[in-house]
């Protein structure tokens, strides 16, 4: 049996262990929190309020950011970085245009930090979007920007107006599936933008494309044009050509020369266009046959449904009335001209084109 005296001293030395311990425990708790705490002040440096100056870049670039920006692809890497959340870009993407999102989308950022500001820029330039990345970061030196090399400009609004104005002839004349390796390769489009685009039926996917195209930068639109030279859509590229600057080039000098007694007036031109192109009849009836092949040449049923057949029908009708409108404009012009009634040669140039033409439709039904 162990004596009273003994137990007391057993007591003792654990008490006296047990506080030991103790002291070493909150010693050690005591460094680890110190340690957290410089850990923590590190974590909150990129939790500090967006600075003043990239509030007002934003602010002054809203406009164009708004216009120009495709957002669809950003949402990734604001999740990936916290700076956004699931339920935030539920709530941004509840838009029902790009603007709508673009705007609710830039005043999240506003509000957040200056790593967002450096984390848009960046995913501004992983989805093709360097010429906003560069307006962003170049925009207190904006007057320098055309010396800066690399520096990309927002597509001029004279391309975008140019795009917009022959919109109706791309969408239904255009044969994308052979330009897209160009934009890719030209970092115009991303593969996941291209993905999304051939989801849709070959004219909802032109309209889609030219959304695209037109939120690009200026080099973009010079990428697009080279991409349908290159790919046999010649006729297409040749809407998209900007007319020429009429400085450059020589302006026709006409004087007016009056017999008093007379009193005839007559008109002499003393200066003539350089390099001045004379389109004839049978050019236009040319182009409107490459336009006829290419644009039956595309016209493709999907599958076998009776809502495929449907639309190729109505593809078929449309086209048709498309070329019939091209051939009587031809006809208008000829008797505008004042070049009826028509001789044998242009007889058998309407008539050989006539021939072609039905031979594009009936090679594709």
């Amino acid at each position: 049996m162990t004596t009273m005296d003994e137990k007391v001293a057993m007591f003792d030395m654990l008490k006296s262990r047990f506080s030991d311990q103790l002291k070493n425990s909150n010693s050690e708790n005591c460094t680890d929190l110190s340690d957290q705490d410089e850990v923590d002040v590190e974590s909150n440096a990129n939790d500090n309020m967006m600075s003043k100056a990239h509030k007002d870049v934003l602010q002054d670039s809203l406009t164009v950011l708004v216009d120009n920006m495709v957002p669809d692809d950003l949402f990734n890497l604001f999740i990936s970085r916290d700076i956004l959340t699931s339920m935030d870009v539920r709530r941004i993407r509840a838009g029902s245009t790009w603007e709508a999102v673009n705007t609710e989308l830039i005043s999240h950022i506003m509000r957040k930090s200056d790593f967002a500001f450096t984390a848009f820029v960046e995913s501004l330039r992983l989805s093709c979007q360097g010429h906003l990345a560069d307006l962003l970061e170049h925009s207190s030196v904006r007057e320098e920007q055309q010396k800066r090399p690399g520096v990309e400009d927002v597509m001029s609004a004279k391309k975008k107006q140019l795009i917009n104005k022959q919109r109706p002839h791309l969408v239904s004349d255009m044969t994308p599936d052979e330009i897209y390796n160009d934009l890719i390769s030209q970092k115009v489009l991303t593969l996941t933008e291209v993905s999304r685009i051939k989801e849709k039926w070959r004219e909802a996917a032109n309209e889609a494309l030219l959304d695209y195209i037109v939120r690009r930068s200026d080099r973009a639109f010079g990428v697009f044009v080279d991409s349908l030279r290159k790919t046999q859509q010649e006729h297409l590229s040749k809407l998209l050509e900007l007319p020429t600057d009429s400085s450059t080039s020589e302006p026709v000098v006409k004087k007016l020369k009056v017999k008093e007694d007379e009193k005839e007036v007559s008109c002499e031109a003393d200066a003539e266009p350089q390099d001045a192109h004379v389109c004839t009849l049978e050019d236009v009836q040319n182009q409107i046959v490459l336009m006829a092949e290419s644009a039956f040449g595309n016209i493709r049923r999907k599958d076998d449904t009776q809502e495929s057949f449907d639309q190729f029908c109505s593809e078929m009708a449309q086209t048709t009335t498309s070329i019939n409108n091209s051939l009587e404009l031809v006809h208008a012009l000829r008797t505008f001209c004042e070049q009826s009634p028509v001789n044998e040669d242009e007889d058998s140039s309407a008539s050989s084109t006539a021939d072609k033409l039905a031979s594009a439709r009936l090679a594709n039904t």
